[in-house]
């Protein structure tokens, strides 16, 4: 019983070292790679609806500006995301991407949302940085969701741990 323990342990481990490789790499292309033509179409986009108003990738809230960076995109959550799939040892590279492309997609859509939502409690005189603090904790919660469920039925199996 042993050996299968220390065999389970190798495996969390190299997992979480690709894990964070794979995250930091992504993370720091994010950074880098210009997007600006993204950030002012999620710009126009959130502006649309939430009734507000845009100029380039500045959304107007009442007097309060909100500047939309490559980090507003959901890229970081997707980043996540890559980096919880392309970890895994199984499933075939195949239904990796198309977990990975089909989770990215709905967490691009469900980021216009929650950009949306920081929005409206600042219209609304909430505290639009505690809501967006709550919104990326949010998001984490969405990427493990969308990992667990996607990586299980596209494998066919019944605990992530098979896919170790």
């Amino acid at each position: 019983m042993k050996r299968k323990k220390n065999s389970f342990d190798k495996k969390i481990f190299v997992f979480l070292i690709k894990f964070f490789l794979i995250f930091f790499i992504l993370n720091t292309i994010i950074s880098f790679l210009d997007f600006q033509w993204l950030n002012n179409f999620v710009a126009v986009v959130v502006a649309t609806i939430s009734f507000s108003t845009s100029i380039s990738s500045i959304v107007f809230v009442g007097q309060q500006q909100f500047i939309i960076t490559n980090y507003c995109l959901g890229f970081v959550s997707i980043a996540m995301l890559a980096a919880l799939i392309f970890s895994l040892s199984k499933p075939d590279i195949r239904k990796k991407f198309v977990v990975f492309v089909l989770g990215a997609i709905i967490l691009f859509i469900l980021n216009i949302f929650r950009i949306v939502m920081v929005l409206f409690s600042a219209k609304i005189g909430f505290d639009a940085q505690l809501m967006h603090t709550l919104s990326w904790f949010l998001m984490s919660a969405f990427v493990l969701l969308i990992w667990f469920y996607l990586m299980l039925f596209f494998s066919k199996k019944k605990m992530l741990s098979d896919l170790l």
